[in-house]
């Protein structure tokens, strides 16, 4: 039995956020409901696509929402989702804001549906303080999470994180919740409200460290191009001759061993080198930069990548996605899946990003089709469901204590994760 296969899920809203958030419940079991809409869930009209543009053939779609089931229900029937909610244990509802009065009406009112409903709330800027009547986007999400002033050349606009990073870390922080809000449950015989701002999320991932930096010692990041501003050179993605590698060398006997790994060149007995701190600022970057760059061009990826590892250097090549698939270390760990549309056409996409060794995450799932069950969701499947995790027995014992109290955790590493 995978971890979460006794709860059931209603996800509504068509963020990337609420999307991935089920998507990683259902990956360990449980059985999700995405309700769709009169009108498209605009996700299904997002490449890439086979070839021709179709809302059944969506990759990010079926990336998001494989193994789910899709139930086709007017939003304006409230009635309906109150009783489709009933039976569920936990509720993911995914807006681009709370300023729409229906949405804040719909949330309030599903996230009362029980006492054990356990309702999740994923927006731009959360539920409540002035930005939160406002719309956002995921250019909006980053840049108020301080990550976007820190990324571009200097004295260019900033640039924005790629490929959904703020809906994608608020998916892993709703799912973090309702775990934990489950634990809460199972002792305080109650359910709870998890509200996730995308913005928070991506501040406290992306950009938490230069918040305390600045807090602590007045250190204000700026955006340095292809390198990371106020950290010892090298901190830098450059070229060779096969494409790039990135250079990262925080700690001074790594950055020895990289000189050794060049042939320790005259230029590196300078005195004019010995600070790393000024190596990282112009004129001095640049003038590294092109020194490695001399060197980097007789190498290929993966030559520079056997000489880090020999030397034990914390560098290596950046890697192109045809080459990520291809990826040893990736392959070893059966890390990529697939998932199946309903023509028998598979695709391959990323596994989950944890792996338990007893109950590993469901793999090769279905890519519903939109409204595909709603013919089987009927009255009597509700009362059976309503039989299910909710009708459990459930500890008597209230407390208000936090969902982890009495957990014991004992944290051995040194690095940021």
């Amino acid at each position: 039995m995978l971890p979460f296969s006794e709860y059931k899920v209603v996800e509504i809203g068509s963020r990337i956020g609420s999307g991935f958030c089920g998507k990683l419940l259902c990956g360990f079991g449980a059985e999700v409901i995405l309700v769709e809409d009169t009108v498209d869930n605009y996700l299904r009209h997002l490449g890439p696509f086979p070839d021709v543009v179709d809302p059944e053939k969506s990759g990010l779609f079926g990336y998001l929402h494989a193994g789910k089931k899709s139930l086709h229900v007017n939003r304006r029937n409230v009635h309906e989702l109150d009783e489709l909610v009933c039976s569920a244990d936990i509720l993911i509802f995914g807006t681009a804001s709370v300023y729409s009065q229906k949405e804040t009406e719909l949330f309030d009112r599903l996230s009362k549906s029980h006492n054990l409903l356990i309702s999740i709330h994923i927006s731009p800027y959360g539920m409540t303080g002035p930005y939160s009547k406002y719309a956002g986007t995921e250019l909006t999400s980053n840049a108020l999470s301080g990550i976007t002033q820190r990324m571009g050349k200097p004295g260019r606009p900033p640039l924005t994180m790629p490929l959904a990073q703020a809906g994608f870390q608020a998916g892993y922080a709703g799912a973090s919740g309702a775990a934990c809000a489950l634990i809460q449950r199972d002792t305080a015989n109650h359910g709870d409200i998890v509200e996730v701002s995308e913005a928070e999320a991506m501040a406290t991932v992306h950009a938490g460290y230069a918040v305390t930096r600045f807090q602590r010692a007045g250190i204000l990041d700026k955006r340095a191009g292809h390198r990371l501003s106020n950290l010892p050179y090298p901190q830098t993605v450059l070229p060779c001759s096969d494409g790039y590698v990135e250079l990262n060398t925080p700690e001074g006997s790594q950055w020895k061993r990289l000189l050794q790994m060049m042939g320790s060149p005259e230029w590196s007995k300078e005195e004019r080198y010995r600070s790393r701190m000024k190596n990282s600022r112009s004129p001095m970057a640049e003038e590294l930069d092109n020194k490695f760059k001399e060197w980097l061009k007789d190498y290929t990826k993966e030559d520079f990548y056997k000489l880090c590892r020999e030397f034990e250097v914390p560098s290596g090549p950046v890697r192109t996605v045809d080459e990520i698939v291809k990826d040893d270390q990736l392959l070893s760990r059966d890390f990529f899946t697939s998932i199946r549309f309903h023509d028998g056409e598979r695709y391959l996409v990323p596994g989950s990003g944890c792996s338990l060794s007893k109950t590993p995450a469901k793999r090769d799932l279905l890519v519903p089709r939109k409204g595909s069950v709603s013919e089987q969701i009927n009255s009597a499947e509700r009362n059976l469901l309503k039989s299910g995790s909710l009708a459990k027995e459930v500890a008597s014992v209230r407390s208000s204590a936090g969902p982890l109290q009495g957990l014991r955790v004992l944290d051995m590493g040194w690095v940021w994760a």
